[in-house]
């Protein structure tokens, strides 16, 4: 373990895995400011990100609409990132996303409960910008959740 620039402990021990945490931690500051401005740097053109809903969301475009939907349905959100790895071209976050339900979300009628759901995404990056991610989420255990059911 070493201390990086910022005087945060990591185990990232290039400059290459310290640079794309910070395009991630990045992101997440953003979406939380609900800045959605920086996403054409951050992700590629060609970029494909699965499992985040019933489609694939493409190019910075698709993950703008994504987060849209995301701020209609829990305008409150908030999302932590818990732990974060790099590897390679490779980065894994594991986030705790809370909000609470007060607009439709994937056909849901809003509850105006409170929402929190863990995530892991694994990103690959190329030329420093997002290309591909992934998505796991319980999505079973999720659908059982209080916050889904009339309050």
């Amino acid at each position: 373990m070493f201390v990086s620039i910022s005087g945060e402990e990591s185990t990232c021990r290039s400059i290459t895995g310290l640079a794309l945490k910070a395009a991630v931690r990045s992101l997440y500051e953003a979406v939380n400011k609900r800045d959605f401005s920086i996403f054409t740097e951050l992700f590629a053109p060609n970029y494909v990100g699965y499992g985040f809903g019933t489609e694939d969301v493409k190019g910075p475009e698709g993950v703008e609409q994504l987060f849209t939907t995301m701020s209609t349905a829990l305008p409150d959100f908030q999302t932590t990132i818990e732990h974060m790895v790099a590897e390679g071209d490779m980065v894994a976050v594991f986030d705790t996303l809370r909000g609470t339900f007060k607009g439709e979300m994937a056909g849901t009628a809003p509850t105006g409960n409170k929402v929190e759901a863990p995530t892991a995404i694994l990103a690959r990056f190329e030329n420093g910008r997002q290309v591909e991610a992934w998505a796991y989420m319980d999505r079973l255990a999720m659908s059982g959740r209080d916050y889904l059911l009339a309050g």
